[in-house]
């Protein structure tokens, strides 16, 4: 039991020993009074024990005591604070040593082998910058190619339609102007009959001029026979235009609208002309 306490005291005073403010105060205290440390080893000989004991208790009673430990305390705290202190200053010249002093006399007398810490530095976040900036460019080069893709589908889409549109285009092209070419053709037709049976002979005034011009003719009959019909197509083309001509006009005119070739025969224009005039709606007079 004895022997547990001794060791329960032991510790603890170790523990006490150990901590900052308590070793620095029991250091503190021997220091302030060494002689009551020194002196019960170093008493003369002479010395009873009464004497010793007043001299011990010099130091330790009443409030000699307390203004020793007092006094110990204060010096305590202050050698603590000038500890920590000193601490501090020997932390910050040893990292001033290290990260400043000591790179810089690397840098100058290693031939820019070693650089500054904060050059270093500067180059790891320019470093994991740029990676960053790839990883999202990588990114945005997979998005853009999406849409390429796209885009390219979308366009030869496209591009397929037209084809079919302009084949369609085409075809409906071709089939307008076949159309187109049929409607001409026969627009052509319905022209040429609408303006043969639309000429009409004015029967009076045909029947005023005709006895004059074939007697000025002088011709036989036959030859008259084939004139009278030549001036009936004559008068039939020019009483639509509001003229009247005679003689050689007439034969030049007819020659000129392609109804006599040179020889002064009808050509098949005229003939054309001649049998869709008999069969108008108009009553010629009759071939001499």
């Amino acid at each position: 039991m004895v022997y547990e306490v001794l060791l329960s005291t032991k510790k603890n005073i170790s523990d006490k020993i150990k901590s900052p403010f308590f070793g620095t105060l029991i250091i503190v205290f021997l220091i302030h009074n060494w002689r009551l440390l020194y002196a019960p080893f170093h008493f003369p000989d002479n010395y009873s024990l009464e004497e010793k004991i007043k001299y011990i208790s010099a130091f330790l009673d009443g409030w000699s005591l307390l203004y020793k430990l007092g006094t110990s305390i204060l010096w305590t705290m202050f050698a603590l604070v000038l500890s920590y202190f000193l601490l501090a200053l020997s932390r910050y010249l040893h990292n001033l040593y290290r990260n400043r002093l000591i790179p810089y006399i690397n840098s100058i007398s290693s031939f820019n082998e070693n650089v500054p810490k904060e050059y270093y530095e500067k180059v790891v976040k320019d470093r994991d910058q740029f990676i960053e900036w790839h990883e999202k460019l990588k990114l945005s080069k997979i998005e853009l190619e999406k849409e390429i893709e796209d885009i390219r589908k979308n366009y030869d889409s496209k591009v397929v339609d037209f084809n079919d549109l302009n084949s369609r285009m085409t075809e409906i092209r071709i089939e307008l102007e076949k159309k187109e070419k049929e409607l001409g053709e026969e627009l052509k037709k319905t022209k040429k009959i609408e303006y043969v049976s639309s000429r009409h002979i004015d029967i009076n005034i045909f029947e005023i001029f005709l006895d004059n011009i074939l007697n000025w003719l002088n011709r036989n009959d036959v030859e008259k026979s084939k004139i009278y019909e030549l001036f009936k197509l004559a008068f039939t083309s020019q009483l639509w235009d509001k003229k009247i001509l005679f003689g050689n006009d007439i034969l030049n005119e007819l020659i000129s609208k392609g109804l006599l070739d040179a020889g002064y025969n009808l050509t098949p224009l005229g003939r054309f002309f001649y049998e869709n005039m008999e069969n108008s709606r108009v009553t010629l007079i009759p071939t001499l």
